[in-house]
């Protein structure tokens, strides 16, 4: 692997992570502040729906977020180190036996 790939890599897992731990404080964030409203009967369906809503929507950011990383690494990568990338993160795919063909 180059020094640029290397620096890019990093630059990726640094990035995700600061992301990812930004997002899920948002989405505990929110939950809490939903578990609040609830205790205290200060909210109605409507509100129910908008923080839920939200919830879901940064759950999916959080989702996205590792998800995007990868794709972005193997966009760096030759098609040897994206095997070798996808072996040590367990996505090589291996025939089945019914796949198997003589």
């Amino acid at each position: 692997m180059s020094a640029d790939q290397q620096a890019a890599l990093e630059r990726i897992a640094t990035d995700m992570k600061a992301s990812a731990q930004s997002l899920g404080e948002a989405v505990i964030r929110a939950e809490r502040e939903l578990d609040e409203a609830f205790k205290n009967q200060a909210v109605d369906e409507r509100a129910i729906r908008d923080a839920t809503t939200r919830i879901g929507a940064l759950n999916g950011e959080l989702r996205a977020a590792p998800l995007i990383a990868h794709l972005k690494t193997r966009q760096l990568l030759s098609n040897d180190q994206v095997v070798a990338y996808n072996e040590s993160h367990g996505y090589s795919v291996t025939p089945s036996p019914r796949e198997h063909k003589h």
